[in-house]
């Protein structure tokens, strides 16, 4: 603890000297006592790479653009399949565009406050709701089926070998059947709340089947 007020002490008179010693010195003495650098070290930080410069650049142009509306605090992205692009917005908008043209092929409403999307294959599409509602749209438009998981589908979900895998904000992964929504497994993260069990139950990595 002496050493320490000594420390501290000697370092506000070296300052208060340089004070008196013109501008360098009082930037040194500064550096010297900044709680960042507690040992004075003035060592330059290493030089980041230069980026070379582009020697055959390409030349991009935008086809065509289409809005579906606004995203507000969630973050959406469109799904790009070999039938067309599919997008969607916070207010509940899903909707199907063209690949080549950007003309849309239809709009729907999915009736619930979206959080997360879209994913998509070339069967279905999906998002997510911040109630924790995962639904199901074939290409069409039509609903095939809506699941419950246990909070905010917080990233669009995703479709692959007839598992659908949706993320939530309690720390769960969901695996559900991508036939009819229902679930398959889940996997919680150790160290996030179990909100399913209530409280601040803390719990160890693992995987369950359902």
């Amino acid at each position: 603890m002496k050493t320490a007020r000594a420390f501290v002490a000697a370092q506000l008179a070296a300052l208060a000297l340089a004070g008196c010693g013109g501008g360098a010195m009082v930037s040194s003495a500064i550096d010297t006592i900044n709680p960042m650098n507690w040992w004075g070290s003035s060592t330059p930080s290493p030089e980041m790479a230069k980026v070379p410069e582009l020697t055959n650049p390409i030349a991009v142009k935008a086809l065509w653009q289409t809005g579906v509306g606004n995203a507000q605090q969630s973050v959406f992205s469109p799904a790009v399949t070999a039938d067309g692009v599919y997008a969607a917005a916070a207010d509940g908008t899903v909707m199907r565009v063209d690949g080549s043209s950007g003309k849309q092929v239809w709009r729907i409403n999915a009736g619930e406050r979206l959080s997360g999307g879209v994913g998509a294959d070339r069967k279905m599409l999906l998002v997510g709701s911040s109630k924790g509602d995962v639904l199901a749209f074939g290409t069409n438009g039509a609903p095939l089926w809506r699941a419950q998981i246990s909070s905010e589908v917080l990233a669009a979900p995703q479709v692959a070998d007839d598992v659908v895998v949706v993320r939530s904000a309690d720390g769960r992964i969901f695996g559900l059947d991508a036939k009819d929504g229902k679930r398959k497994w889940y996997y919680h993260q150790s160290g996030q709340r179990d909100g399913a069990l209530g409280g601040d139950r803390r719990t160890a990595p693992r995987h369950h089947r359902t």
